[in-house]
Formats: structure tokens, C-alpha cells, sequence
């Protein structure tokens, strides 16, 4: 896999459904066939409503696959004549399996007749105890808000089933529709794609090129959650990690169009050269926040709220910190400037900053430093 491409796997990402219309199609035996020789069974509906008919099926089968019958729509007062070939859940996964794999003949599908007609990808999120159920309601009640905001004709809710909360946004007649269901232990984001806007990328699936299939459509799905979904909540940590890869990954494309005189400093050059970083302190003061992020991404930490906010605490010792950057942690000069840089930390301009008729906040990066000597 080419280390500039996003993958399914590599994202966690998960196929659970996929359909293909096939225009004109009669008789649904030949595929049916075709897909019985890897496990499938097979049900022909008449009509969406009907429960369907068994076409072909053996009981060491673990797999199923449902022919639905179209034709004249009353409700969308459509005509469509043909063949819905649906592959849902596990059995999703699976046929997306043996696409992989490439032991799919899409002649028996005949493309010239077939289209991908829908595609679901989902994340689980693993959830703790201590993520309570007014938490969860919090983010999915401040995502339907920010829908509501930017998107104005498009349907969002969330509302308790007895399996839990459940984020709904888009409706099922449109492109784009995203679920998000709370689990015993585990919150699913499952966003459906369907009609035009999947089958602007089947040419890639019909032709094996499953690297830029699966690299175009994990970018998608993440800018569609980020459009939809609050982004100020611990449960989409997940996603604000795959959306910086986007743009990591977006930034060395731009950066490779350069002209090769101007790649050297192109990572921080907005920064160094603007007037915010005009002094030789300012500059040395951002290389040491710099050192200090990849310093906490080897920590572990623990979550805390104050008011609505999430805060990450971290504890580690000021000789880890020190050592961490090459430098000499039993030499007072070295730990006493490192103290004055932590110390600098709270005068940070504040990241987030509202100010209304009826609100004022403000979002700081640091909002609590505690220095305790222990031992030597």
C-alpha cells in the first residue's frame, strides 16, 4: 500500500453494505449462481415491501444476498426497470472481501448496465465507563445544532432507543446519511453514500484500482462527518487524528507542485518569517512548544471536564521532559529554563474565543500548570 494513500484498514474503516443497480435485468439466476459458488444464499423480492422468495440456498451457506425487483416508483413517481443486487452488513463486508481479494468477475455484472448504487462505511469507537450518557447527548445534541446552522434543509435529530442514543443526519432519499448509534461499549459512525455522489467513484471499484478507491473514499467520509458532527468532543478524537492526516498528506502534494528552492522551509516558513515570530525568543519559544507536542505524544493521559469542555491531563517528570530534548537534565541551567517555558505556557493566546449579547468564553490550551518536587 502506497504510504501517500489512505486505506480502509489502515483507517479502521469498515464496509457493511454495497448495492448495484442493474439496468434491464430480467433474470437474476446467472448472478445468483455465480455468487452460491462463495457462500451466498440468495432471496428475490418482488418489491421492497415483500418478504422475498428463496432463488438458491444450502444450509452450510453463511452468507446471503437479495435480488429486489424495480420498476414503477408511486412515491418518487419514478420509472426505473431492473435489479437492486444488495449485500447488507457481515455479508457486505464479506463480498467487499472478495473484492479485495480480486475474485469478483464484474463481467457477470455486466457494467455496461450496472451502477454502484450505495456503499456504507462505519467507525467503532470504543467507549469507558466513565463517558457518561449526558456526555454523549451533549455532543450529539451540539452536532444537531451545527447541522441546523450550516445546512438548513438537512434533517437531523437524535433521540433514546432502548439500545441507546442514536444520531441521525440526512434523510433516506438523500446522498449523504449518517447514523450514529450508541453500543453497549462502543459508538458506531456509519455514513451511507449513495446515488450520484457513490457512483462518481465506482470507475475506480469496476477497475481494481482499490488503492484510490478506498484512499478517495476514506477523505470523503471524513469531511462529511467533519461538516456534520460537533468538533469541540472527545468522541470524534478519532476523526480529528484522521482529518490532520488529510491535511498532512494534502500538504505534501501542494508542496511537491513547488518550485524545489522554495521546499526547504515551506513547514514552517508561515510562522518564522510573519511578524509573530520577530524576535530570536519568539522563535526559540516555538521550537520548544514544538518539542513539547512530540514530548506528549509519548505520555499517557487522563480526561477531565470544567463547565462543557474536555481537558487532557498529563503528569510527567521535568528530567523526562529535559532528556526528551537532547539536553542535560542535572544541569540547573536546563531545568531552570525549562520551568520558565512551561511557565510562559499560560500566556498562549486563547485557541477558541465567543463573544455574544448573551455568552464570553474562552478556550486556553493550558489552563492549569502545578510544579511538585519529589525526591531529588
Amino acid at each position: 500500500m502506497n504510504e501517500n494513500k489512505l486505506s480502509f484498514a489502515n483507517e479502521n474503516l469498515v464496509v457493511d453494505y454495497i448495492s448495484f443497480n442493474i439496468s434491464g435485468l430480467r433474470d437474476a439466476e446467472p448472478i445468483a449462481n455465480y455468487l452460491f459458488n462463495f457462500g451466498f444464499n440468495s432471496i428475490l423480492k418482488s418489491n421492497e415491501k415483500t418478504k422475498g422468495d428463496i432463488l438458491i440456498s444450502d444450509n452450510r451457506n453463511y452468507y446471503s444476498v437479495t435480488f429486489v425487483k424495480s420498476k414503477y416508483d408511486p412515491v418518487s413517481k419514478s420509472y426505473w426497470d431492473g435489479i437492486v443486487v444488495r449485500f447488507s452488513g457481515t455479508n457486505g463486508h464479506y463480498f467487499y472481501e472478495l473484492i479485495q481479494k480480486r475474485l469478483i468477475d464484474w463481467d457477470i455484472f455486466d457494467l455496461s448496465s450496472t451502477r454502484l448504487g450505495r456503499l456504507d462505511i462505519n467507525f467503532l469507537r470504543d467507549i469507558s465507563d466513565a463517558e457518561s450518557r449526558e456526555e454523549l447527548g451533549l455532543f450529539m445534541g451540539n452536532s444537531c445544532k451545527k447541522v441546523k446552522v450550516n445546512c438548513r434543509k438537512t434533517y437531523a435529530k437524535y433521540f433514546v432507543r432502548k439500545k441507546g442514543l442514536l444520531l441521525e443526519i440526512g434523510s433516506r432519499g438523500s446522498n449523504h446519511r449518517l447514523r450514529v448509534y450508541e453500543k453497549k461499549k462502543s459508538l458506531e459512525f456509519e455514513l451511507e453514500i449513495k446515488k450520484v455522489t457513490i457512483q462518481s467513484y465506482q470507475g475506480f471499484l469496476f477497475s481494481y484500482n482499490l488503492e484510490e478507491f478506498e484512499d478517495k473514499l476514506v477523505k470523503h467520509y471524513y469531511k462529511q462527518l467533519k461538516k456534520w458532527l460537533a468538533l469541540d468532543s472527545f468522541y470524534i478524537d478519532w476523526l480529528l487524528a484522521g482529518l490532520r492526516k488529510i491535511d498532512s498528506l494534502e500538504s505534501d502534494e501542494r508542496s511537491l507542485l513547488e518550485k524545489p528552492e522554495n521546499r526547504l522551509n515551506h513547514l514552517v516558513s508561515s510562522y518564522l518569517y510573519g511578524n509573530t515570530l520577530n524576535s530570536l525568543v519568539k522563535k526559540e519559544q516555538f521550537f520548544q512548544l514544538l518539542q513539547f507536542f512530540s514530548f506528549l505524544r509519548t505520555l499517557d493521559y487522563s480526561r477531565q471536564f470544567l463547565d462543557d469542555q474536555v481537558y487532557c491531563i498529563v503528569e510527567f517528570a521535568l528530567m523526562d521532559f529535559i532528556s526528551f530534548t537532547w539536553n542535560n537534565p542535572r544541569s540547573s541551567y536546563q531545568r531552570n529554563k525549562a520551568l520558565n517555558f512551561f511557565a510562559s505556557l499560560q500566556d498562549i493566546k486563547p485557541l477558541i474565543q465567543k463573544f455574544s449579547d448573551n455568552e464570553f468564553r474562552r478556550s486556553v490550551m493550558f489552563p492549569y500548570l502545578k510544579l511538585n518536587k519529589k525526591n531529588r
